[in-house]
């Protein structure tokens, strides 16, 4: 039986971030599963669009890679999201997957950073997603204190799964960090952030991303020159801003927990409701 690996990530314009998050995590998961072939799928259609415009280079959608797997004869297909969380992206991961239905022997779905909090669900034992994440950025938060916070850029998305950007930050609150959450397209978003600095002794902000990858986003809304930028409003504001560029793609812990959620959908694959 024919098996594949499908990695499907939102994707990226800039090739510097590709090289050491996208692909880093790709290699990962091709070293973890050498009985598959890969296949690489983007969900970001603005992104793949671009790129095809201003390089020549299509990648694929989900649905294209699994009419190839199809058309090549693939019976056991473990497809592993890259995605922060199951927002608006993932569903477009499972959409695809329905469109499928039946045409393969096995397909198996790992989720994404986080979506289980634990707990019991149909019987069964769910993992806790949070805390291999919180554990993931212990190994690269500085020191935070009543007067030096750190504010996790994340990208947000119109679906009820924007809610774990708020439950992680009281997960970090409840150990004792000073950790704010923000996103740049949801709640919470900067002013909600700035609006839980003031009043507080903190004087001193890192800026670091919640994005797998440190592309526009990053570069330019958390970390840009223009007065609009979360770096300059925060400074604007009075606080002392450093920043880290590093996507979580680039952080070997993080990948082995996209490695990890891949291994546990081989093994017990699970349809996400």
């Amino acid at each position: 039986m024919k098996k594949a690996l499908v990695v499907v990530s939102f994707g990226t314009t800039h090739f510097d971030t590709l090289q050491k998050t996208i692909e880093a995590i790709e290699g990962r998961l091709i070293e973890a599963f050498p009985d598959r072939d890969f296949f690489r799928a983007w969900t970001a259609l603005m992104v793949i669009n671009k790129l095809k415009r201003r390089d020549g280079i299509h990648i694929p959608t989900t649905k294209e890679v699994l009419q190839t797997l199809v058309d090549a004869g693939y019976q056991d297909v473990l497809i592993q999201s890259t995605h922060v969380t199951p927002g608006v992206e993932f569903l477009r991961v499972q959409a695809a997957i329905r469109a499928f239905q039946g045409r393969f022997a096995r397909v198996a779905l790992g989720r994404p950073l986080i979506y289980f909090q634990g707990g019991e669900s149909r019987g069964r034992e769910m993992p806790d997603d949070y805390e291999p994440v919180l554990a993931a950025y212990d190994a690269m938060l500085p020191a935070t204190s009543p007067e030096h916070a750190v504010v996790l850029f994340g990208h947000g998305t119109a679906h009820p799964a924007n809610a774990i950007y708020a439950a992680l930050q009281c997960r970090f609150r409840d150990r004792g960090q000073n950790v704010l959450v923000g996103t740049v397209d949801a709640y919470p978003e900067l002013d909600d952030v700035r609006r839980q600095l003031r009043g507080t002794p903190v004087r001193r902000v890192t800026l670091m991303p919640m994005m797998v990858v440190a592309g526009d986003h990053v570069k330019n809304d958390m970390a840009g020159a223009e007065a609009d930028s979360w770096r300059r409003v925060l400074e604007a504001d009075g606080y002392d801003v450093d920043v880290v560029l590093k996507g979580l793609g680039e952080m070997p812990a993080f990948q082995d927990i996209f490695v990890q959620h891949a291994r546990e959908a081989s093994e017990f694959p699970i349809w996400f409701d």
